[in-house]
């Protein structure tokens, strides 16, 4: 029995480096309208696992908190062809804010963010880079990125580095299923607030991790974590349905 079971683990490890060195193209490529929605999860004890090959990524005990959340992933409207010129496609939530991406040669970058309701905005004008196609396992990528939050007459600016990493292949359990050939993605920002008001300049280092499969265009899980010279703060997410509709202009 353990001779055989033994030689199970070989087989399966092996297929694991196969399926690794075989590149993922499907994520963030939205080429159709889509809504996704999400669990929100609690955070108290969580840890982000191993990195490397043949990792088992166990979040079987990961518990629910509050409602689940939606957004839908639409060709942009006026009002945000208007607020980021450059966008293809953009999230839109429930209460009309929406997150603005560009596509270009294989890259999804992060235009900003807009709230019509409050008028609050977050652009990068030199954007941010949120994934690349093809991925494989192993893949480094790193770019600059400035950014200017503002809202009514307040406004301050801030520039950082991003380097995103395909840093762990493996299986992820969450509570109510088990995903094989999964690759999970590191994106760490290294920012800096220059904050001219008070003459001083916050750090911020936000690392956020994404687990993937072969067919969502989303991920399975998305746990972010932030820490700056005040608060620290942790956001996780699970997926739980992505619909295609329409096709993406």
């Amino acid at each position: 029995m353990v001779k055989y079971f033994g030689f199970f683990w070989c087989m399966f490890f092996g297929m694991g480096l196969l399926y690794a060195q075989k590149p993922y193209l499907n994520i963030q490529d939205y080429q159709k309208s889509v809504k996704i929605s999400f669990h929100n999860l609690k955070v108290d004890t969580i840890v982000p696992g191993d990195s490397g090959r043949d990792v088992f990524w166990d979040f079987s005990d990961l518990e629910e908190e509050g409602r689940p959340s939606s957004s839908q992933v639409l060709s942009p409207d006026s009002l945000a062809n208007a607020e980021f010129p450059n966008t293809n496609y953009i999230e839109k939530y429930a209460n009309g804010s929406f997150m603005a991406y560009s596509r270009e040669g294989g890259r999804t970058y992060l235009l900003g963010y807009f709230d019509p309701n409050s008028g609050a905005k977050i652009e990068y004008t030199l954007p941010l880079l949120m994934s690349k196609r093809p991925l494989s396992f192993g893949d480094i990528i790193s770019s600059d990125y400035n950014v200017v939050f503002s809202h009514g007459e307040n406004s301050f600016t801030s520039k950082g580095k991003a380097i995103l990493e395909s840093d762990g292949h493996g299986i992820l359990r969450l509570p109510h299923k088990i995903f094989y050939d999964v690759l999970r993605i590191r994106l760490t920002q290294l920012q800096e607030d220059s904050i001219s008001r008070f003459d001083t300049i916050n750090k911020v280092k936000t690392i956020t991790y994404f687990w993937y499969d072969r067919k969502n265009d989303s991920p399975l899980l998305k746990y972010t974590e932030s820490e700056s010279n005040h608060r620290k703060r942790k956001v996780l997410q699970s997926l739980i349905e992505e619909s295609s509709n329409l096709n993406i202009k």
